[in-house]
């Protein structure tokens, strides 16, 4: 069948056929994100007060563009007092040797 208000083919001629879009290259993928250790404290604050109401932490984390497993690691961090563990980490520095 064809589509509402196309051609039709002229006599003699062989039927056509839609040709399936070419699929757009995806760009690069998104460089990781960086959490300061004041963003990682203020999310846990955030989210030990959203424990309170029914689907709280989900909106948080919907709002915050972060999964559960974030909050995990942060809590283990915060837990073991790890305050150097909250704040992010650059690469390290290659040595001469």
């Amino acid at each position: 069948m064809r589509p509402s208000g196309a051609r039709p083919n002229p006599p003699g001629s062989a039927p056509t056929r839609e040709v399936p879009a070419a699929p757009t290259p995806r760009s690069s993928p998104e460089p990781s994100r960086i959490f300061t250790a004041e963003y990682k404290q203020r999310v846990l604050a955030e989210a030990d007060k959203a424990k309170e109401e029914s689907g709280g932490i989900g909106a948080l984390l919907r709002r915050e563009g972060l999964y559960s497993s974030h909050l995990v690691t942060w809590r283990h961090e915060r837990a073991a007092g790890i305050l150097h563990a909250l704040t992010p980490q650059r690469g390290i520095a290659a040595t001469k040797r």
